[in-house]
């Protein structure tokens, strides 16, 4: 099945499902819809981030947030946080919840066309030590980040990070 034509779950600002849409529908109409994001640190504190596949319709090339993945219907939060970090990096671990469910939007436009993403997103946390095997479809590279050195990138613009990422990267710099 074409990513597009995959059917997501549409919730209403408290998370009840009223409907399901088509990915391609829920980008073109800006449906709320949900997601999980994962980061993983190492015992070091050290922060794996990925760098989005140039075959990604939404922002290619851009470092992410080391998972993120939409809800499948009927899922919840951390049942898609632990199979999206198992898909995307190979990784299974613990994961704890460090942000409940809030409202991410973002406007991209890929080729004349207006992709709108408005999200109710439940940010997860995990540790990790070792290397996964990430899936080269979706990720182009995964690497190792101190705070400092993401902190220095974002400053300096050396690295182009996604608009869900900088927003969570905010939050964690308050926790």
């Amino acid at each position: 099945m074409n990513e597009v034509d995959e059917l997501l779950d549409i919730v209403d600002e408290k998370g009840n499902v009223v409907g399901q849409e088509t990915r391609g529908e829920v980008y073109k109409k800006g449906l709320l819809h949900r997601a999980s994001h994962v980061l993983i640190k190492n015992s070091m504190g050290q922060i794996y981030l990925q760098k989005r596949s140039g075959n990604k319709k939404i922002l290619p090339g851009y470092w992410d947030i080391s998972s993120s993945e939409h809800l499948k219907l009927g899922e919840n939060f951390e049942q898609a946080a632990k199979r999206g970090l198992k898909e995307e990096l190979g990784i299974e671990t613990q994961l704890t919840l460090i942000r409940d469910s809030h409202h991410q939007t973002s406007r991209n436009e890929l080729g004349g066309e207006i992709l709108l993403e408005n999200e109710l997103v439940a940010l997860f946390e995990g540790v990790f030590d070792g290397e996964g095997k990430f899936y080269k479809e979706e990720i182009s590279e995964v690497r190792v980040f101190t705070k400092e050195e993401i902190n220095q990138a974002i400053e300096d613009g050396s690295m182009k990070f996604t608009d869900w990422f900088l927003e969570e990267w905010e939050f964690l710099q308050k926790v």
